[in-house]
């Protein structure tokens, strides 16, 4: 099987292309996992950011029913369920299928013949229901061009092999999904990726303003050209003093997750904050838009604005008596 998908890079340094993958018992197969003898462990109702649904003491032995991405499913006191990360087993039950056949992703200009970058993931180091990060070097002149990736595993067969994540409602309008040669209806759930870039903006949370009813830092600086229209990473660093950072279990647009430098169980949410952007506003734009919400507000309200106009008459015309009496006493 050959599949691929185009696309268009909205930014430059493309190198990377992230992919959703199950391969579907490769982790293992129903049965009896026994948990670490040490501590007690967690259990949540979701993985990474379920709420918490029960505890369960280090050394039991627990049914385990499902996997995804490094999480096993387990089922616990008669009645309850829940998620506990693959370290916390001492034993697992053995895998249903073994998937251990080299997945390549090569990536071509969209008309291209020959693919000017490659990658390649082992299907074993890939987890059930898992996102799938396909590196390679740095694209730097991808910004505005159009590729297309593709994926195949010539040495899988029948019985080895991994499934991606497709939409055939094709939400993706700037692509095409390519099934052995042939256009089909919808996408390959992706994400492209970008190589660090230096900071568009740098500052120190010591030269900030605080903004006591906020509980915020306000943080200002001279407007960033083309920022319109992009997703944009925000990043925090400590000095020697620890500082708390509220998060929330909502991803902004673009639902990429928070991520904590050293700590990969960080929650799967993201920072608290707000952005604001500078736009320049044509004055005959901002004319045109007063006067059309002053002539709505006037048709609601006639006898009101009717003596507004009144009194706004008989003002000018006062001023006009009184610059003119004004004139004629100074000649």
């Amino acid at each position: 099987m050959r599949y691929e998908q185009t696309f268009c890079s909205p930014y430059p340094d493309l190198n990377g292309i992230e992919l959703r993958v199950a391969t579907f018992g490769a982790d293992l197969s129903p049965g009896t996992g026994v948990l670490q003898p040490f501590d007690t462990v967690e259990v949540l109702e979701l993985p990474e950011v379920g709420q918490h649904a029960g505890f369960i003491p280090g050394g039991s032995e627990v049914e385990v029913v499902a996997a995804t991405e490094g999480w096993a499913r387990v089922e616990f006191n008669d009645d309850q369920a829940g998620w506990i990360r693959f370290e916390n087993f001492a034993e697992l039950p053995d895998a249903h299928r073994t998937n251990d056949k080299d997945v390549v992703l090569e990536l071509y200009e969209q008309d291209g013949d020959e693919p000017i970058r490659q990658s390649v993931v082992n299907a074993a180091d890939m987890y059930d229901i898992s996102h799938v990060t396909f590196d390679f070097d740095r694209y730097e002149d991808a910004l505005d061009q159009c590729f297309r990736f593709v994926v195949t595993s010539p040495d899988s067969s029948p019985g080895n092999a991994i499934t991606l994540r497709f939409d055939p409602d094709s939400p993706y309008q700037d692509g095409q999904a390519i099934l052995n040669g042939d256009p089909v209806d919808g996408d390959i759930v992706f994400s492209p990726l970008y190589d660090l870039q230096e900071p568009l903006y740098r500052g120190f949370l010591d030269d900030y303003e605080w903004a006591a009813p906020l509980d915020a830092f306000e943080a200002r600086f001279d407007p960033i050209e083309n920022t319109a229209d992009r997703y944009l990473e925000v990043r925090v660093e400590t000095g020697n003093v620890p500082i708390n950072i509220p998060w929330s279990r909502n991803r902004p647009p673009g639902q990429r997750p928070l991520a904590v430098e050293g700590m990969p169980e960080a929650p799967q949410g993201g920072l608290i904050f707000n952005a604001a952007f500078h736009q320049d506003v044509p004055l005959g734009e901002v004319s045109r838009i007063f006067g059309r919400d002053l002539l709505s507000r006037a048709r609601m309200d006639q006898l009101f604005f009717g003596g507004l106009g009144l009194l706004l008459l008989g003002t000018a015309l006062g001023g006009v008596v009184i610059w003119r009496k004004a004139g004629q006493n100074g000649r």
